[in-house]
């Protein structure tokens, strides 16, 4: 094998490991970030909930599950807490999924 196509194989086997590396860590982090906001929300504690969530939110990485999780969650506690009458924390709901939608496409 030609020392250049080693060396070039060499360095797109490294590039892959990095992004694989990457990705993992991403969903990883999302799906504990997920869990914590469940917990919170266990607890009673939904601004926490509301913080980890938009964290899983922002750990975005194409096709991962608990990006469209922490949407999901961050949507219904904005709807309960409007329909309860808070509108503090409906309004901090839907900031955190504005939030963390505008880092995801700055990412893209």
């Amino acid at each position: 094998m030609k020392p250049w196509l080693r060396a070039a194989l060499v360095g797109a086997g490294i590039a892959i490991a990095i992004v694989g590396a990457a990705a993992i860590r991403m969903v990883w982090l999302g799906r504990a970030a997920l869990a914590d906001g469940d917990a919170a929300r266990k607890r009673g504690d939904l601004p926490a909930a509301i913080d980890a969530w938009r964290a899983a939110a922002r750990d975005y990485l194409p096709f991962a599950p608990h990006v469209d999780a922490a949407y999901d969650r961050l949507a219904t506690a904005a709807r309960e807490a409007e329909t309860a009458g808070d509108p503090a924390t409906a309004l901090a709901a839907w900031r955190a999924i504005r939030s963390a939608s505008r880092i995801e496409r700055s990412r893209r």
